[in-house]
């Protein structure tokens, strides 16, 4: 036996109550849902052989609770699920000056750079200025040939 988390989306034949919420969180789960909807979320510990006695428990206790069919289900060991609650609940954002420092250019090369066709897209733009995920940025960064230095002015022309 072990301890499984357990994460059901279920689409209760009904509207959501207060009540409704409470009812869950008492059968161990945290439950979220707005009141006057039909989506319930949430998350419980279950005791269990295998991953699957512990989605049939889940849903079970559900049942007992709610009328209404899974909308969807997934379980995880709590270790894992202690792990991912650790991990940032939103990924990591840079704007021009952060790609600048990650590229070790100016910010004004990095305003030229961002304009390369294998540059990644920015997932919004603001009224200060482009965003980008900082994980997108790490495929570029890897393949981006750098060309240091200014380009050469062009020969002045001769006079005769």
């Amino acid at each position: 036996m072990r301890d499984w988390s357990v994460t059901v989306n279920w689409d209760a034949k009904g509207d959501v109550t207060e009540q409704l919420l409470f009812d869950i969180a008492a059968i161990g789960g945290a439950a979220g849902g707005l009141p006057g909807r039909k989506r319930i979320e949430t998350t419980m510990t279950i005791v269990a052989e295998d991953p699957m006695g512990a989605v049939r428990q889940a849903i079970l206790k559900m049942s007992q609770v709610c009328s209404g069919e899974i909308a969807s289900i997934e379980v995880a060991t709590t270790e894992e699920f202690d792990r991912r609650l650790g991990e940032p609940a939103f990924p990591e954002l840079v704007g021009i000056a952060e790609v600048a420092r990650i590229l070790g250019v100016s910010p004004q090369r990095a305003s030229t750079i961002q304009h390369q066709d294998a540059f990644p897209g920015p997932v919004a733009v603001l009224a200060s200025g482009p965003v980008w995920r900082r994980g997108d940025l790490t495929r570029f960064e890897e393949t981006w040939v750098r060309r240091p230095g200014r380009k050469p002015a062009a020969p002045k022309p001769t006079r005769p």
